[in-house]
């Protein structure tokens, strides 16, 4: 399975600027495969064009909405088994060096 790199910038609200970066080396979940590498495991998606006629017809009519982050629901969760990736790339390992 990949690795991917997830990249984030937290900032101060007020001013903008920068506060701290953080950097997450995550399994690639796309590359799963049915009843090999996963039970019944769902991550539904939407393109953003869904997102921009939901919105659209939100502001039209006048209901309200509310949101949702899950972002970190997965990321944080337990692993009862072991996970096998590949390096990213670009990254190198010196001889003698194991993981």
């Amino acid at each position: 399975m990949d690795s991917i790199w997830a990249m984030h910038q937290k900032r101060f609200i007020s001013m903008g600027e920068v506060q701290k970066y953080k950097v997450w080396l995550n399994a690639h979940g796309g590359q799963l495969i049915h009843g090999v590498s996963y039970w019944e495991t769902f991550a539904p998606m939407v393109m953003w064009t869904t997102i921009q006629l939901v919105l659209s017809l939100i502001i039209i009519h006048g209901w309200e909405s509310q949101q949702l982050d899950f972002m970190l629901a997965y990321p944080q969760a337990d692993i009862e088994e072991a996970i096998y990736m590949k390096l990213s790339k670009g990254f190198e390992l010196s001889s003698g060096n194991t993981f």
